[in-house]
C-alpha cells in the first residue's frame, strides 16, 4: 500500500509540474518529503528524496533531509553513512557537520564528533550552533571549564 502512495505522489508531482525543470521539481519533491517527515510517515519521504536526488544531483539539500530521516527512524549508522557524503557537497553548510557530529555521538564516539564540529568550525569559524555542540560534548565528559569556553564563543 505504502509503495502505491508513493508510486502515486511521483505521478502527481509529475502532472501538476508538467514543463518544470528537474531542479524545480526536485525541490517540490523534497518539499513533500518533508511534510510526510513532519507526520511521521518517514518510510513515505526517502523514496521521494531519492528521486529528488535523481533530478537535481548538485546539491547537498536531498541528502541532507535523507540522513535525517535515517536519524528520525534511529538507523544511525546509515545516517552517518549518508551526511559523511553530504559534506563533501561544495554547498553544505555547518548544520550539516552538526548532524554529522550528532550522528557519532549517538553512536557513542564522542572523539570523532568534537573533530566532525572542529572540521565544521575551520569551515565556519563563526558557527554558534559547533560551538555549542561541542560545549554539550566536553559537559557530558563533566570538562566544565572547555564548555564554558565553548558555549561563550
Amino acid at each position: 500500500m505504502k509503495k502505491l502512495i508513493i508510486i502515486a505522489l511521483i505521478l502527481i508531482a509529475g502532472l501538476t509540474t508538467f514543463g518544470q525543470d528537474n531542479k524545480t521539481l526536485a525541490g517540490e519533491m523534497a518539499k513533500k518529503a518533508v511534510e510526510l517527515m513532519d507526520n511521521t510517515s518517514v518510510d513515505d519521504a526517502i523514496p521521494l528524496l531519492e528521486e529528488a536526488k535523481k533530478l537535481d544531483p548538485g546539491t547537498y539539500k536531498y541528502d541532507y533531509e535523507m540522513g535525517y530521516a535515517y536519524t528520525m527512524k534511529q538507523d544511525y549508522p546509515k545516517a552517518l553513512e549518508i551526511y559523511k557524503k553530504v559534506i563533501k557537497y561544495k554547498d553544505a553548510n555547518d548544520q550539516c557537520y552538526q548532524m554529522l557530529g550528532n550522528l557519532y555521538d549517538y553512536n557513542g564516539d564522542p572523539a570523532s564528533a568534537i573533530k566532525a564540529y572542529d572540521k565544521g568550525l575551520k569551515k565556519f569559524p563563526t558557527s554558534g550552533i559547533l560551538y555549542l555542540e561541542k560545549g554539550a560534548i566536553y559537559n557530558m565528559q563533566k570538562q566544565y571549564n572547555e564548555a564554558l569556553n565553548l558555549y561563550e564563543t
